[in-house]
């Protein structure tokens, strides 16, 4: 299992930028099917950053054997993984979270 450090990917210990995300999934991408995500040293972590990286990752990867750990989260970033994976796999909940956001944006 290849063990990757969140902090040392996007360089800070604040995950919190979409941006920052998206450089986490083009490793997610390129790091094979097994693999354990360090989040040591990560202070702050929002869920903009998680959908941007794990969820996008989980939704792409589906229908595949990839098998995906954490180490060295605090409860409250385990909670918001829990979040975003959960949205990522029930493809009926999230195309009703999108349906509500665009008309959010939209009206």
């Amino acid at each position: 299992m290849k063990t990757i450090s969140v902090s040392e990917v996007i360089g800070k210990s604040s995950a919190v930028l979409h941006s920052d995300g998206l450089i986490l999934y083009e490793v997610l991408k390129r790091s094979g099917s097994r693999i354990t995500l360090s989040f040591n040293e990560i202070v702050h972590c929002t869920t903009a950053f998680l959908n941007a990286s794990i969820g996008k990752f989980i939704i792409e990867a589906k229908g595949t054997n990839v098998v995906l750990d954490f180490q060295d989260i605090s409860e409250d970033v385990k909670n918001k993984i829990d979040l975003v994976l959960e949205n990522a796999r029930d493809e009926k909940k999230r195309a009703n979270l999108d349906a509500s956001a665009r008309g959010y944006l939209y009206t």
